[in-house]
């Protein structure tokens, strides 16, 4: 067996015992029922019908739904849909308890979710939906792998990497939130993108498998969409410059007209939306926010609001342009090559300039402004993921580089990387511990607010104004559920009536 060999076989196993710990880590919060919008997609009639149905839902959400509906089908209770005068009697509602609890003729409690129209339908276990999304992030950090390779890095460097990404507590937020198996599946796809470009250097239709799999990145979340743009930057890493990633271009366009022709919701009231120069200037401070919580992710939690500030934005905006200069600079030598940049056994020689001067023009690519995001949803932890696959290599990439610069042995490697392997399993272990409280936290101070409430009542006019009419009455009732007194909805409800009158009528 030959020193490489060895190397992969050792890293494999480094990387397999990481997955095991995290999978221990995870634990905690996996008895964790259904929360926040986790619960939409069991009440949902229509995207529990058949996989056609569940994928016209949101044909821009395709693949997610696929998924959702399969899981719905393959671990739902024998128990049909009632209403609530049926199942009343046989209904259990305690403070201690999230949901409501049927209970069966043979004595079985099935949590359950009310909806305001009194229908009552039964719940799958929440688990696993949570294992699924854990082992779809494994897959992530395995393909993080296969790319790395692809750039020359040694195998127990890249193995490692994918370790540490699968241990990073920043993931734990887009593993439990269910319904972030968006940002799960499309960065899956788009990390599977990247490897087939990456292998398509001597056979050009293999790019092929690329568009492909970004395609179907696209069909999981818009986030997808920068993709073309990142792979240009890694070409030009490699000192392999291409056009071919630029045609994907024409792909995002195309996509991008088809999204806008679909039913888009506004995230925040029309008198309180920025404009798009202070919305995109309060992004270029959430990018550092970002990436804070994946350099030192101690203090993770569920305050996600973000303000903007007319002295620092700016200044930060000009700081990230200079920045986003980076990979210019370097291969016009403005910046010089750090010393033995491509040299040794380091595994680097196929970067024709370093990975930190590509490293923050790729986050902010990944994090391009969009007015669908309200600021107080800006730095949510599931919208950091991706950034994982950033820069998590960078930094092993120029903590490899550095310590073979400066002469340092492999067992400073080594003991380097088992210190941040411990450190991140126990913050992951800390942060699902603390989920369940977080999520009860999030219920009791959210629930009510006016944000909510304001987020309900647009999605409902956005319903309206696309056609669906017996939708858009459901959630303004539902609005008038949390709050009586939201004269907005009792209006645009009256309307609605008014107008189904005078169709009766005219009939």
């Amino acid at each position: 067996m030959n020193q490489k060999t060895k190397a992969v076989r050792s890293g494999a196993i480094v990387f397999a015992l990481a997955c095991l710990a995290a999978a221990a880590t995870y634990t905690p919060a996996f008895p964790v029922g259904f929360f926040f919008d986790d619960v939409n997609f069991t009440e949902n009639r229509r995207a529990q019908e058949s996989a056609v149905s569940a994928i016209k839902e949101n044909p821009f959400r395709a693949l997610v739904n696929l998924s959702f509906y399969l899981q719905h089908r393959l671990h739902r209770p024998d128990l049909d849909i009632m209403e609530i005068d049926v199942a009343d009697a046989r209904l259990i509602r305690e403070d201690g308890i999230p949901r409501p609890l049927f209970v069966t003729t043979d004595g079985r409690r099935i949590p359950v979710s009310i909806d305001e129209y009194g229908t009552v339908f039964p719940l799958p276990p929440a688990w696993p939906f949570r294992a699924a999304n854990l082992v779809l992030h494994f897959l992530c950090s395995l393909l993080l792998v296969l790319v790395l390779s692809r750039f020359g890095l040694s195998p127990l460097a890249a193995w490692a990497t994918g370790a540490l990404v699968a241990l990073h507590p920043l993931a734990t937020e887009t593993v439990n939130y269910i319904t972030a198996r968006h940002a799960l599946l499309a960065t899956l796809f788009s990390l599977a993108a990247a490897y087939a470009h990456l292998s398509a250097d001597r056979r050009p239709r293999r790019d092929l498998f690329t568009l492909g799999f970004f395609l179907l990145a696209l069909f999981c979340k818009e986030s997808a969409a920068p993709l073309p743009l990142m792979l240009f930057l890694l070409d030009l890493a490699r000192g392999r410059p291409s056009g071919r990633p630029l045609a994907g271009l024409a792909v995002v366009a195309a996509y991008g007209l088809a999204r806008s022709r679909w039913m888009i919701i506004a995230g925040a009231e029309p008198e309180k939306m920025l404009s798009f120069s202070a919305y995109a200037f309060a992004e270029q401070r959430a990018v550092w926010v970002y990436l804070l919580k994946i350099l030192w992710p101690v203090h993770l939690n569920f305050d996600y609001h973000l303000t903007p500030r007319p002295a620092l934005d700016p200044a930060l905006a000009l700081m990230n342009l200079g920045l986003l200069t980076l990979p210019a600079l370097v291969l016009g030598k403005v910046v010089p090559r750090p010393r033995g940049y491509g040299r040794g056994p380091v595994g680097l020689g196929r970067l024709k300039i370093p990975m930190v001067a590509v490293l923050f023009p790729l986050c902010w690519t990944s994090l391009t402004p969009t007015m669908l995001i309200t600021l107080e949803d800006l730095v949510r932890e599931d919208r950091a993921y991706p950034l994982l696959f950033i820069v998590i290599p960078g930094l092993v990439a120029g903590f490899d580089l550095t310590l073979h610069v400066f002469h340092h042995g492999r067992f400073i490697r080594a003991a380097g990387v088992v210190i941040v392997m411990v450190f991140l399993a126990a913050g992951t272990l800390n942060r699902n511990y603390d989920w369940k409280t977080e999520v009860k936290l999030y219920q009791e101070s959210v629930r009510h607010s006016p944000l909510k409430i304001r987020t309900l009542y647009n999605y409902a006019t956005a319903l309206r104004l696309a056609g669906k009419i017996p939708q858009a009455q459901r959630w303004y009732r539902r609005v008038l559920t949390i709050d009586p007194e939201f004269h907005a909805a009792t209006i645009s409800l009256q309307a609605i009536e008014a107008m189904q009158t005078r169709g009766v009528g005219k009939e």
